[in-house]
Order: C-alpha cells, then structure tokens, then sequence
C-alpha cells in the first residue's frame, strides 16, 4: 500500500468515523514497511487525515516499541495545540515512550495541563490522567503532586475524571 493509498483509507467518511483505519492496520500487520508512511500522516494539514493516522500509529505503538526518530519527531510537536481528535491518541502515545529526564518537567507540566483543560474534552482529560500516572508514579519529584491532582479529579462533578481518579488513587497507595 502507497502512501497515497493509506491517505485515501484515512480520508474516508467524517471525523466521527474510522475511517480506512482498520483497513491500513491490516495492511501494516501484513507490511511493517506502512508504518512510516502512517507516521508521516500523523503531521498532515488535513485534519481528518492527521486523526486517523495518529489513531492508528497509536494501536501500532501501543505493541511495539516508539522509535527514536519517531520519539523526536512526537515530543517535538508537545505544547502545539492540535484538535481534540488527535489528542485522545496523542497523549496515550506519550504513555508508551520513554520520556528523556532533560524534559520529563515539560511533559509533565503538558500533561498536568491536559487535564485540568483540554478543549472541553473529558477523553484527553481522563487520558492525559492516566498517562501522567503510569510515566511519573514512581518517580518522587512527581508523586506528591500527582497525588494532589487526582485528589482534584476524583472531586469532580465529571463522571469519567471522577472514575478514573478514584482508581488511581487505589493504585497510588499501593505504589
């Protein structure tokens, strides 16, 4: 499959559908070669094309392991506003990199944003949420604070932020 190929997958339907999604990760399942053309898409001008291809990086990343060109290119765009679409994957994918200690402080900080307010959307918040955790839990700089946030979050009057907070604060006090 071309890169115009996999561009024309992600372009159809709207942004509340897959899309071609499914149909490129079979592709990639059979021809790893995919997987930079998808990368690649990830930076797309198009905002439906840019979705799916970090939707479906993310599914790719999530089983394997982030490059480091890859990891670059990703921790490069972090603090760029982008679409909510694309930040339900993003910040998911910033959960399964290892973050360099020179900017651990500035992912955090990203993340402590996202989920305090990311343009109205609960998704990235509860995602953001979870990222921060399973990144800085063990880590002592963070750990306090993080305790603090989902303090803040398990108070909240919104049921998802609310959820997830509670069940990380079980796990936080078994860390």
């Amino acid at each position: 499959m071309t890169k115009s190929e996999i561009e024309k997958e992600f372009s159809k339907g709207d942004l509340r559908g897959k899309g071609g999604v499914d149909n490129v990760l079979k592709e990639y399942s059979k021809d790893k070669k995919v997987r930079k053309d998808i990368f690649d898409l990830i930076f797309s001008e198009n905002r439906i094309i840019a979705m799916r291809a970090i939707d479906a990086y993310e599914k790719i990343s999530k089983n394997s392991n982030v490059t480091e060109e890859e990891q670059s290119q990703l921790l490069s765009i972090l603090g760029t506003p982008k679409h909510k679409e694309f930040m339900w994957h993003y910040v998911q994918i910033l959960g399964y990199m290892e973050i360099p200690n020179g900017i651990k402080d500035q992912v955090y900080n990203y993340l402590k944003e996202a989920i305090n307010d990311y343009l109205d959307s609960n998704i990235v918040r509860v995602f953001a949420m979870q990222t921060m955790y399973n990144l800085f839990i063990t880590n002592e700089k963070y750990r306090k604070e993080i305790r603090g946030v989902l303090g803040d979050m398990a108070k909240s009057s919104i049921p998802s932020l609310q959820s997830r907070a509670m069940k990380l604060l079980k796990l936080y006090n078994k860390v």
